[in-house]
């Protein structure tokens, strides 16, 4: 089972490979991983992140995207095989030796699931999903064209619905937010609390509610390919 994971990031080639690097010192199977950066088209920090990923072995990727992580990441899945997908954002350390083992043997048992890891705080809210090539497949993407709000809580709807949410405090992703006292506040992401910020925050809410039957409609895509697995593992 390959294992990609999804690191989109702008201005903070630092951060980029402190995930990096994080998810390549806990993974156990170092074969079946391969990492990713990826970075808008207009990053303005491109040559720095050539050189990070060139210099450590890592996968770089230029997204046709300007300024949405969302968009970045849907963009960057489609461009990968690996058969397991992480969002693992440039402020995310990976903490749970055996990860990857553990997201093997989960999602074995069952590929329509998806799992929320503990971003550090052992709560029941997801932040960085981790689904199969599968999964995002039926739902068509892995997440809509969002600014930056809402794509988690788009994806957590969805599973809520299906039945298929799994909350693991078994992995930590620990988010290093500043609005959880574990950075500081840069401009990445002091430009998501300004007016323009708060604007796009309100365009995605919007978005999301727009998004009810297409929620539906692919939960219940993703409950029947879920229910025919199971009843095929069990033949």
């Amino acid at each position: 089972m390959k294992i990609d994971v999804l690191i989109p990031t702008r201005e903070r080639p630092h951060l980029a490979l402190r995930t990096a690097q994080s998810a390549l010192k806990t993974c156990e199977e170092k074969d079946r991983l391969r990492i990713f950066i990826g970075i808008d088209c207009d990053e303005p920090c491109a040559d720095e992140y050539r050189k990070v990923c060139a210099e450590n072995n890592i996968g770089l990727l230029i997204a046709p995207t300007t300024g949405s992580a969302p968009k970045c990441i849907d963009w960057m899945w489609r461009q990968t095989d690996g058969d397991v997908l992480v969002v693992g954002t440039d402020d995310v350390i990976f903490r749970t030796q055996g990860w990857d083992q553990y997201l093997a043997k989960q999602f074995t048992r069952q590929p329509y699931i998806v799992i929320s890891p503990n971003d550090g705080r052992k709560r029941r809210k997801l932040e960085q999903p981790i689904v199969t090539r599968k999964w995002a497949e039926l739902a068509g993407c892995l997440f809509p064209p969002f600014h930056h709000f809402c794509a988690d809580e788009w994806v957590e709807k969805i599973a809520s619905k299906t039945g298929l949410l799994c909350y693991s405090l078994d992995i930590t992703m620990e988010h290093m937010h500043p609005k959880y006292g574990k950075a500081e506040w840069d401009n990445v992401y002091l430009r998501k609390r300004d007016e323009a910020g708060h604007a796009r925050q309100m365009e995605d809410k919007e978005r999301l509610i727009a998004s009810a039957d297409d929620i539906e409609q692919i939960a219940a895509r993703i409950s029947a390919a879920a229910a025919k697995y199971l009843e095929a593992a069990s033949a």
